[in-house]
């Protein structure tokens, strides 16, 4: 009888530790991890992937997929009546599929000439790789991927449309905030969205450290070494002119936390008054001047020395400006910078030559 009591304690103890061993073995994961949403590892993907191209017969052209932890969702075209759009679903605990179901096309979506893309022109072997990646890019604390999706960008013409490039949107989030990280279809992350995170509350770019690595992605996304014109700092983000790295045309660039990318409003708005004035007078080469050489980091300093020198009433700066263009009515070019401060209900508006001898104080 002993014997039969120790027994009948021991294994519901051994099942008490196992399953305390099996939970701390699940917890392990560093914060961020996609072990525990199969749809996540490249392995699955794949195998999605192939049965979606032997349900539809070989090579298709997708809509959009939608890659959730433990499913893919995806609308393609019907290769047998191309007008039609169909939406699968790939579950990865019972490796099965289901589908065709028809699909209502939006106003967006139902000009399939240009919203449809080569399901296989993305790398879909890049999917694990991509996720881990955009975690330890976004640094959501204990953020986790709620889905990714694969389709074409919108673009705006004389309406908005889905024909733009395609690619890969990771959306990453915690109870608190959230971010998406944007990759090309090779699965290489080339921007950033962290609007919604307490990194870009916190972020402001009137400070020495935000400005130099400003400067840094602005010289990269410009090939190397930026030439520019007309640069307005704010305190979240920082607006410029510059060539085009491709065309060489003269386009509107923004720069805020989530790095460099084209102000798509002002380019379509039209010619640029105020680039077309100067070049009826000057060479582009002459209006643009070097970025690196106007040594952006100074300019809380020069700020803060604006301020004072508008006295009391004047606030920190609203607006910081580098320009370059003729002063005092002579045909000489000068670079220079603007701080433009408010005093409460006037502005007041100090200008520094590069080196910081001042140049003129005016209040409106």
């Amino acid at each position: 009888m002993i014997k039969s009591d120790k027994q009948s304690i021991s294994t519901p103890v051994s099942i008490l530790t196992l399953a305390m061993l099996l939970g701390v073995t699940a917890n392990c994961h560093p914060s961020g991890s996609t072990a525990r949403s199969p749809m996540f590892e490249s392995r699955t993907m794949i195998e999605a992937a192939a049965a979606f191209r032997q349900k539809l017969g070989g090579a298709f052209k997708a809509l959009n997929v939608q890659v959730n932890p433990n499913s893919v969702t995806l609308r393609a075209q019907d290769p047998k009546q191309p007008a039609n759009v169909d939406e699968y679903q790939y579950w990865a605990t019972s490796h099965s599929l289901s589908g065709p179901r028809p699909v209502e096309l939006s106003s967006l979506d139902n000009n399939l000439d240009t919203t449809l893309f080569d399901f296989d022109s993305v790398n879909w072997d890049a999917t694990e790789s991509l996720a881990r990646t955009a975690i330890e890019r976004i640094k959501i604390e204990d953020g986790k991927i709620d889905k990714i999706t694969v389709e074409r960008n919108l673009t705006i013409g004389d309406k908005v449309t889905k024909s733009g490039h395609v690619q890969w949107a990771i959306d990453v989030s915690n109870p608190r905030e959230h971010a998406t990280a944007y990759a090309d279809p090779q699965g290489k992350i080339v921007r950033l969205d962290l609007s919604h995170t307490s990194r870009a509350a916190k972020f402001t770019l009137f400070s020495a450290e935000a400005l130099r690595e400003a400067v840094s992605q602005i010289d990269a996304f410009c090939g190397g070494h930026a030439k520019v014109m007309d640069l307005e700092i704010a305190d979240k983000w920082l607006k410029f002119k510059a060539p085009d790295p491709k065309t060489g045309e003269i386009n509107h660039y923004n720069y805020d936390i989530n790095g460099v990318s084209s102000d798509v409003i002002l380019d379509v708005s039209g010619p640029d008054i105020a680039v077309t004035r100067r070049l009826q007078s000057h060479k582009l080469a002459e209006i643009l001047f070097d970025l690196d050489a106007i040594k952006l980091e100074q300019a809380p300093e020069i700020g803060q020395r604006a301020v004072q020198r508008l006295g009391p009433e004047s606030s920190l700066p609203s607006y910081m400006r580098v320009k370059r263009e003729e002063l005092v009515e002579s045909p000489k070019l000068i670079t220079y910078w603007q701080v433009d401060c408010r005093m409460g209900r006037k502005w007041g508006t100090v200008t520094y030559d590069l080196e910081g001898k001042e140049l003129g104080v005016q209040i409106e």
